[in-house]
């Protein structure tokens, strides 16, 4: 399995992330088809799976995400990707990658924004980092 699965929910942002582990020198590519994981899992570094659930209900984009996070077997970090102005569905998505992966280990996040950040409704984001076990 790659060593890194990342799940996002638009294109744009999910080969946008790919090509940043390429450019570290990283082998990676991206599927839109969960079940195009296994034929390119044990090929790549990085795995990215593109889910396309940003405009999807909640419900629907948490089954999907749900489902890509269940392929990550035993990759050593599972990365959600979140729109940098926060659009989509994050709160079920995150939820969804949680839930899948449960058994592993405690989930942690934590938020990146580029620079300057995007804006968002509320104004410029902040860094945040949260965790069940506490960041450190």
């Amino acid at each position: 399995m790659a060593q890194v699965l990342v799940i996002g929910d638009d294109l744009t942002g999910s080969n946008a992330t790919g090509a940043l582990y390429a450019r570290r020198g990283l082998r990676a590519v991206t599927v839109s088809d969960p079940t195009h994981v296994a034929r390119y899992a044990h090929r790549v570094d990085v795995l990215v799976v593109n889910t396309a659930s940003r405009h999807w209900s909640p419900a629907r984009a948490y089954a999907a995400v749900r489902a890509a996070a269940a392929t990550a077997g035993d990759a050593r970090l599972v990365v959600k990707r979140v729109d940098t102005t926060l659009r989509g569905n994050p709160g079920s998505e995150l939820d969804a990658v949680a839930d899948a992966l449960a058994a592993r280990a405690p989930p942690a996040g934590c938020a990146s924004w580029p620079s300057p950040p995007s804006p968002t409704p509320a104004g410029p984001p902040s860094a945040a980092c949260t965790s069940s076990t506490g960041c450190r």
